[in-house]
């Protein structure tokens, strides 16, 4: 028998990136009714803490966790957010998905690059989206 990689056996998030007002929430809250609406779908704040955001985590067991506007979390809460997103059970782990709205303005968009590339080091393994506006 073959052995599986270690890449495979990963959980993936699903990143959708936009501009503000290309319909990143409504994709997701789209996915989610096609999906069945008696699953969880769980959208927590910017400012919740760590803790918080494991409780968030939990709540969203086997159904969506969307992270909308990533670069707005503190790095610290997404690090155990992930962690503790990573550590359960691939049947309860819920859909991880991470909104990164990107600034249509020149000097915004210089500002959030090196954030993006700060935010890559601690993503889990991710499939990329892109809704044009």
């Amino acid at each position: 028998m073959g052995s599986t990689s270690t890449a495979a056996a990963q959980p993936v998030a699903h990143l959708i990136q936009g501009h503000h007002g290309s319909g990143i929430t409504k994709a997701v809250r789209s996915l989610w009714h096609c999906m069945g609406r008696d699953m969880p779908l769980r959208i927590p704040h910017h400012t919740a803490g760590p803790e918080a955001m494991v409780g968030e985590v939990a709540l969203a067991a086997s159904g969506i966790l969307f992270l909308d506007d990533i670069l707005e979390f503190r790095t610290s809460t997404l690090r155990r957010t992930f962690a503790v997103w990573r550590q359960m059970h691939p049947k309860a782990q819920p859909i991880l998905v991470i909104g990164l709205r990107l600034s249509d303005d020149q000097r915004s968009a210089e500002f959030e690059w090196p954030r993006i590339q700060r935010l890559a080091e601690d993503l889990p393994l991710i499939k990329h989206h892109l809704i044009a506006d």
